[in-house]
C-alpha cells in the first residue's frame, strides 16, 4: 500500500486563515482536523504566485465545506469539483469560516492537507 502524499498548514492561534501551503502538480483530496478545533465551515484562498491571494468563489459563490462536516479529529474528503478548482491553483489558503464571517481558531490549529 502506497503512503498518502501530505502537507500541513497551521492556523495561528486568534487567527482565521492559514500560512500558505502548496499543491504544485497534486489535486487536493482531504483535509484531517485536529482533535482541538474551533467550529466553523472551510473556505479557501488561493494563488498563482503565493504572493497575491484571492477568496475563492464557483458559480453558486463562495466555495465552502459546511461547518458540520468539519469533525475535530476527523478527515474531509472533497468532493471532485472542489478538488478540480482547487487543482488549477499551485498555492493555497484554508480559512476557518468564511471570507465575510471569520472564526478565529482558540490555539494554533495544524492541518493536514492530503495530495492525490
Amino acid at each position: 500500500m502506497s503512503q498518502a502524499l501530505s502537507t500541513t498548514v497551521v492556523i495561528a492561534n486568534a487567527a482565521s486563515l492559514s500560512a500558505a501551503g502548496s499543491g504544485k502538480l497534486n489535486k487536493i483530496k482531504a483535509i484531517g482536523i485536529p482533535a482541538a478545533w474551533t467550529a466553523a465551515a472551510l473556505t479557501f484562498q488561493v494563488s498563482k504566485d503565493n504572493s497575491t491571494f484571492m477568496n475563492l468563489y464557483d458559480a453558486a459563490g463562495e466555495v465552502s465545506i459546511a461547518s458540520a462536516a468539519v469533525v475535530a479529529s476527523g478527515v474531509v474528503g472533497l468532493s471532485d469539483n472542489l478538488q478540480a478548482i482547487l487543482g488549477e491553483w499551485p498555492y493555497f489558503k484554508i480559512r476557518s469560516g468564511t471570507a465575510g464571517t471569520p472564526v478565529a481558531q482558540g490555539a494554533d490549529r495544524t492541518l493536514t492537507v492530503y495530495l492525490g
